[in-house]
């Protein structure tokens, strides 16, 4: 199936694609709005296999480039806090603080991303926190495990660092992005 297709509808013709489907249980859910008017419209309708399809495939897709991403830096950083402190880190004074620093930047970046492919990505200031909160409790949750490792300890200031490499990080990047308001 294209991407767009035209279909009539009452006298109207509407544009659907992917932005304004929603999958339910029961049928698809469609957001339209007509082309004299700004009216917005629900329907529902059931669709057949091939479009089922197509959305899975578009889903499969969204995961693989927004939610994968951040699966496996969370399981990266998990697997790093499981092993004992290396043995060489770079000899400047905090340089723990500020490798903390730029990994929960990332993280916070990730979660950003991934949260733009949720409903809440309409309130730009509920993205932002729910985006720097979910890169902060990933960080005490790290501090707390790194307490159980043998020759790791949890420190405070490696959690107010996470803290704010998230902040700075989601900061940066929703500064950066072009189109807020677009998954991408």
């Amino acid at each position: 199936m294209a991407e767009n297709s035209s279909r009539p509808l009452c006298g109207w013709s509407l544009t659907l694609d992917a932005r304004h489907l929603q999958i339910l249980p029961n049928g698809i859910e469609c957001q339209v709005s007509g082309i004299k008017r700004q009216y917005h419209y629900t329907f529902k309708f059931i669709p057949d296999n091939t479009i089922i399809a197509y959305l899975m495939s578009t889903r499969l897709k969204r995961f693989s480039y927004y939610w994968f991403p951040l699966i496996v830096y969370c399981l990266v950083i998990y697997i790093q806090s499981d092993l004992p402190s290396p043995e060489r880190m770079p000899s400047f004074q905090f340089s723990d603080k500020v490798l903390h620093f730029v990994a929960y930047a990332g993280l916070g970046i990730l979660f950003y991303r991934a949260f733009r492919t949720l409903p809440v990505q309409k309130n730009r200031l509920l993205l932002v926190l729910l985006s720097i909160a979910a890169a902060t409790l990933y960080g005490i949750s790290d501090e707390i495990h790194q307490h159980f490792v043998p020759f790791r300890d949890a420190d405070i200031l490696d959690a107010v660092a996470n803290f704010l490499g998230a902040v700075c990080g989601v900061y940066l990047y929703q500064r950066l992005v072009k189109s807020p308001n677009l998954i991408g």
